[in-house]
């Protein structure tokens, strides 16, 4: 309101400009003998009534943010006495029941209070470290509450809802849209772009949820309740609730995919074969020869296979190294080259054979004025790029054992293109 109270006070003082120059104007007009009071008068009046209405315009506006700045001022006032942990806030419920004739009803009062959240948290127990297993996946309620009441023996109802996001939309932001030259050259820029893919599907004799519940993207809302009463103290601490748990075949196998990290990580692929989703959250991993660190998840559906990873294997090393050369280009051709060569040296240092799943990948053009020439022949293990320009091979190495993967390509570029 501040901002649009500016505006108007320019559009005044534009106002002011304007009527100041019209009366230089006339006096100049009637120096040369072309005086004309009804001209005169009516572009008085144009800017007289401008003023004016700007004027009361902005008086009005001036009136609402002086509103909106006491009512924000209260709003501060109430929240520094809400932070305040000497403040205890308190309420009293009045209820009146009409009935027609005397009796015993039961009257039920549902309220909301602040200072009470909760997130999903899970543990994922896995019993071999790798082949075929059996996993273990237990999902549990962290409860915080600080609402000045116990709830003593009470059956809590956990809800994906979140009334504290409002309906207010967002603000807008001007986007002007201008019309310019085609670039002599070609602009272009190497990014990375994820595979977007809808979970790695369902398990076979499951159908795949139609409707998966969200929160941010209009779904519908989820709800668990709590297996059992508990107590939890209004201590603002963290309170563990049990809620459910499945148990999947699972497989656990070793992948590396040295471009996001340089190791090989034990990854262990299940499907929620509980009733409920698996909601977003931290997992506690727990190996057969104990915990093993924390993951975290995305959403599950019920029936839908998710992969979570098991940290890296300590006896596995694994170097990733890059080179890129300039070719020289010949006098007549309109193509830059540049040669890529991916190295990546993998060593085990323990004492039994380590078997895994390596992953590299070589960029995609999606433009005629970029080409990518992938060299197989000089692939060593042979492999071939997917569409995703993806290679994978199968890693053997015995005990102490060392091994070489390199894999080359040839980005081409013509002249006009910057950006590579």
């Amino acid at each position: 309101l501040r901002a649009l109270a500016g505006m108007l006070e320019e559009d005044i003082k534009s106002a002011g400009v304007a009527l100041s120059r019209t009366v230089k104007e006339m006096s100049a007009g009637a120096s040369y003998g072309g005086a004309d009071a009804s001209e005169w008068g009516r572009a008085l009046d144009l800017l007289s009534d401008r003023e004016s209405k700007v004027r009361f315009e902005k008086a009005g506006i001036d009136a609402d943010a002086e509103a909106a700045e006491e009512r924000a001022e209260d709003l501060e006032e109430r929240l520094n006495r809400l932070v305040d942990p000497g403040t205890v806030m308190g309420a009293d419920i009045e209820a009146e029941v009409l009935a027609d004739s005397a009796g015993d009803c039961t009257l039920e009062i549902s309220y909301a209070v602040p200072c009470a959240c909760w997130r999903p948290a899970h543990t994922a127990k896995v019993d071999r470290d790798s082949g075929e297993c059996t996993a273990k996946v237990d999902t549990d309620a962290f409860v915080w509450q600080f609402t000045g009441e116990d709830w003593r023996d009470a059956q809590l109802l956990f809800s994906t809802q979140r009334p504290s996001l409002g309906t207010r939309p967002p603000l807008l932001a001007e986007d002007v849209v201008v019309a310019r030259d085609k670039a002599e050259k070609v602009a272009v820029e190497a990014r990375d772009s994820e595979i977007r893919t809808a979970g790695f599907g369902a398990a076979a004799g499951r159908k795949r949820a139609d409707d998966l519940p969200g929160i941010d993207d209009s779904g519908s809302v989820y709800a668990v309740r709590a297996a059992h009463r508990t107590t939890v103290s209004t201590d603002g601490r963290p309170h563990r609730i049990a809620l459910a748990g499945f148990e999947s075949p699972a497989k656990v196998e070793m992948v590396c995919m040295p471009e996001i990290a340089e190791a090989v990580v034990r990854r262990v692929m299940l499907t929620n074969l509980g009733p409920a989703p698996l909601l977003a959250g931290p997992i506690d991993l727990v190996a057969s020869s104990g915990y093993a660190g924390r993951a975290s998840t995305l959403f599950v559906a019920p029936g839908e296979k998710f992969e979570i990873g098991f940290g890296p294997d300590p006896e596995l090393r694994v170097k990733r190294k890059v080179e890129r050369v300039q070719l020289e280009k010949g006098a007549l051709s309109k193509w830059i080259k540049t040669a890529v060569t991916i190295t990546v040296n993998l060593s085990n240092i323990g004492s039994s054979a380590k078997s895994f799943k390596l992953t590299e990948r070589i960029p995609v053009s999606e433009i005629e004025q970029v080409r990518i020439d992938f060299k197989e022949g000089e692939c060593k293990p042979k492999s071939s790029p997917d569409a995703n320009g993806l290679l994978e091979w199968e890693i053997n190495l015995p005990p102490s054992g060392r091994a070489a993967v390199v894999c080359k390509y040839v980005i081409e570029k013509t002249k006009d293109v910057v950006g590579l």
